[in-house]
């Protein structure tokens, strides 16, 4: 799982484009961003050694999301890695991190985990307040959030169809 991360960040580094982009986040497809909210999140975070995401019970809940400075993208892709491959991104980012000291900062989340599916109306209010949502569904992880990017795509107009092609 990391190779792919570090793939798609070295594609990233290397597109003329994505020059001016002084952090990158990494979300799954459970969590939801308010782009407004994260916005705002991610301009009172260090340009520098910047290692971002929610933490919940005195943990980070690194697979929720990851924001990371250039710098520190630059780093995970120049290192030559072999022990992390075989394990989740999320969790190799973070163990690579703490060998450079790399302080942990919060981003606020809301967090449903109550295995049902819910209502975009709650899905768009907690949107409202927080930067991030994750939906943890453990019995079909797969189906919630598929419904829950349906709901969205509805509202959006777009057809399922074109959701599936995504």
């Amino acid at each position: 799982m990391l190779e792919k991360f570090l793939w798609s960040a070295k594609l990233l580094l290397s597109d003329r484009q994505w020059d001016d982009c002084d952090y990158f986040v990494r979300t799954n497809s459970s969590t939801f961003l308010n782009i407004e909210l994260i916005k705002a999140e991610v301009e009172r975070l260090p340009k520098r050694r910047c290692y971002a995401g929610p933490v919940m019970f005195s943990r980070f809940v690194s697979g929720t999301c990851i924001i990371l400075s250039r710098d520190l993208v630059e780093y995970l892709v120049s290192r030559k890695i072999d022990n992390e491959k075989d394990c989740y991104d999320d969790l190799a980012i973070s163990h690579l991190l703490r060998w450079k000291f790399v302080k942990k900062r919060d981003i606020r989340m809301k967090f449903f985990d109550d295995n049902r599916i819910h209502s975009i109306d709650e899905v768009g209010d907690a949107l409202k307040e927080y930067p991030l949502i994750r939906i943890k569904n453990n019995a079909d992880r797969q189906l919630y959030d598929f419904d829950i990017w349906r709901k969205i795509a509805q509202i959006e107009g777009i057809s399922v169809s074109e959701l599936s092609s995504i």
